[in-house]
């Protein structure tokens, strides 16, 4: 039993653009020794064309990044392999202040109930953009 919703009340944060060659060793490392349960997950209409879906490898990544194929065997962009390539910008939704000290607090049945919430925000919020700006993208997410 759901006992609460969470409405796409997102905070959205944007870096700079980040270069290819920044690869996505930080996010794995992050997450890695933050949270041991959490993998990222392919998302949007590019990442069905390049044929990446479930769980976000390293390798893949890296060579998205670096604007290879996902095998890292086709170049699919000019400048792929240039470390100083655009490769991409670090999109964050972070849930307000009020639903992290509710998780913080909560037992662990509600905190399961409150991470599907998340996530099910998250992917909303993701699906709901990409359609309103009519856009081929790729992304990945780690909720």
């Amino acid at each position: 039993m759901k006992i609460w919703a969470l409405h796409d009340n997102f905070v959205l944060s944007i870096s700079n653009p980040k270069n290819g060659g920044a690869g996505g060793g930080y996010y794995f490392k992050y997450y890695s020794s933050h949270a041991e349960n959490e993998h990222g997950r392919w998302h949007g209409t590019g990442a069905s064309i390049l044929g990446v879906t479930g769980t976000v490898s390293q390798k893949e990544l890296n060579n998205l990044l670096e604007g290879f194929s996902p095998d890292g065997n086709t170049p699919l962009v000019q400048n792929a392999g240039n470390k100083k390539r655009q490769g991409f910008w670090d999109l964050t939704l972070s849930v307000p202040k009020s639903v992290s000290v509710l998780y913080m607090v909560a037992p662990k049945d509600l905190q399961r109930e409150i991470e599907a919430c998340i996530y099910s925000a998250g992917h909303r919020t993701l699906n709901r953009s990409l359609k309103q700006e009519n856009i081929c993208s790729l992304c990945f997410a780690l909720v």
